[in-house]
């Protein structure tokens, strides 16, 4: 039997990961797809450089226009990450009748419409499993094994890189910054680790995995977002202290007929499988109106986690060649999302103050003022006149935490508000 063919545009860890499953396991993959696969190019910027992973003589290719001119390519991997050039590829091949694998959580998230709207109009497929948690097949799950239900919650952690820091500073006492700093020397973080520790990557993941278990484009935008660099291991401490775990969770909830989204770190208490989840790995929970509420876990990137999520769409791509365009599941209408200040949470609140009589009870009545309820409230002396307060409130909006925050700067007692997080909304009945 004739293999399909099929062409890689990127050779670094997800395209190197997907090549090696698809040779490792080529007689197993040909099987569940009826058919062999096979890669005849894989593009690269310098052709010349010797590599981990061997290929034989003439794959490798530094010219996109050869693979998207050879009508025996069927199917091309974007594997490149990032914005451009992998739009471009992505939309020059689907316009030239090949169907698209990519991992692309930032094109897909930013470009969604775009690219499935030039997928409709060719009559082509765009697969995209690797994009969101790795090797977690949370996006078939949304697609396909949860259809019967309206779903009602998503939460997960989404990013490896917050998700280790936060565990080292929580399992090892580490500071943020000592913690980033082995993230980057073991290669789970970048040089520059915005996207990752600012919440972007997660932001972009819950664009499309809400776009697809509501319906609708949201674009991640206009999803709150606060990252985790301001989080230190007195917070992991008190939080632990009191029976929580600190996350970067990335949640999206349809409530009073309306959508709320937010990327920020949040309390989760500790007997919740979410607080367990440690380390560079990942967890999605869904919650339908059928099913109730479940839980995928494992590890959200890496070379053959990211590259069995391909290797997944590259099968389907070819077991089914004829599936129709309405198969596309990505809807035109955007999303309304929800004023997020005004969504009710119980908060943490720490705050540094000068250790005076009086300063407690003016606090109290400021946060009442602004309609803020304490429920729990310790306090921490040091041997330099001042307190560290820590605060637990009643449920609130986050306007009101906000307007709050902007007068307890303003009172000469008050030196710092080290941090406001939110208990996780998941933990309400």
């Amino acid at each position: 039997m004739k293999p399909v063919e099929i062409a890689i545009l990127g050779f670094g860890t997800v395209g190197s990961g997907a090549y090696r499953i698809l040779n490792e396991h080529a007689k197993a993959i040909a099987r569940r797809a009826a058919c062999p696969i096979a890669v005849k190019r894989i593009l690269v910027r310098d052709a010349s450089r010797e590599r981990a992973v061997p290929t034989p003589p003439g794959v490798l290719t530094e010219s996109f226009e050869e693979i998207l001119a050879d009508p025996d390519i069927r199917i091309v991997v974007e594997a490149l990450g990032g914005e451009e050039p992998a739009l471009g590829y992505t939309l020059a091949a689907l316009e030239a009748g090949k169907d698209v694998v990519t991992a692309n959580k930032l094109a897909l998230a930013l470009h969604g419409r775009r690219i499935f709207e030039t997928a409709r109009a060719a009559g082509r497929r765009i697969a995209f499993e690797g994009a969101v948690a790795g090797g977690i097949p949370v996006i078939r799950a949304l697609r396909e094994g949860l259809t019967a239900n309206n779903i009602e919650r998503i939460t997960g952690i989404l990013n490896g890189t917050t998700n280790f820091i936060l565990s080292a500073m929580t399992d090892r006492g580490m500071e943020y910054q000592d913690a980033l700093r082995e993230a980057q020397s073991l290669g789970y973080a970048e040089a520059d680790p915005s996207a990752d520790v600012e919440g972007f990557d997660a932001a972009y993941k819950l664009a499309i995995l809400a776009s697809l278990g509501f319906e609708g484009y949201v674009d991640p935008r206009r999803i709150p977002r606060k990252g985790i660099s301001t989080v230190t291991a007195q917070d992991i401490a008190l939080a632990d202290k009191f029976g929580y775990r600190i996350k970067l969770l990335a949640g999206a909830e349809r409530a009073d007929g309306s959508l709320h989204l937010s990327v920020t770190p949040s309390l989760v208490p500790k007997g919740h499988p979410l607080a367990n989840v440690n380390g560079a790995y990942n967890a999605v929970t869904i919650e339908g109106d059928s099913v109730g509420q479940l839980m995928l876990y494992g590890k959200g990137a890496g070379d053959l986690p990211t590259g069995s999520a391909v290797v997944s769409d590259i099968i389907e791509l070819v077991r089914f060649p004829d599936l129709s365009e309405s198969e596309i599941i990505w809807q035109d209408r955007e999303m309304e999302l929800s004023d997020s200040t005004a969504r009710p949470s119980e908060y943490y609140v720490r705050l540094l103050v000068k250790d005076l009589p009086g300063v407690l009870g003016q606090i109290a009545t400021m946060l009442g003022v602004h309609g803020i309820s304490i429920a729990t409230v310790t306090q921490e002396l040091d041997n330099a006149g001042r307190a560290t307060l820590l605060i637990f409130t009643h449920e609130c909006e986050r306007s009101s935490v906000e307007a709050a925050a902007g007068t307890l700067r303003t009172m000469p007692f008050v030196l710092s508000i080290a941090n406001i997080l939110p208990l996780w909304a998941g933990t309400r009945g």
